[in-house]
């Protein structure tokens, strides 16, 4: 990715968080569920990531079948 296409992305971003359209809050480290794809996490972390995930997934397609 170019250097000018993050700046855009940041840019975006931020005009949205300083708009008030998004809402950034602070979330703990033990409720991140992408953790598992960026560092090494015991199996509990693993399986409860993989089962919130799916969970999200299948709401999307569910959605998505409801509402072509």
């Amino acid at each position: 990715m170019k250097s000018r296409h993050m700046n855009l992305r940041f840019h975006f971003m931020k005009d949205l968080i300083k708009d008030r359209v998004v809402k950034l809050e602070y979330s703990q480290t033990d409720n991140m569920i992408a953790d598992f794809l960026t560092k090494s996490v015991g199996e509990e972390k693993l399986m409860y990531s993989f089962t919130i995930i799916t969970i999200m997934y299948t709401k999307l397609i569910y959605t998505y079948k409801k509402f072509p």
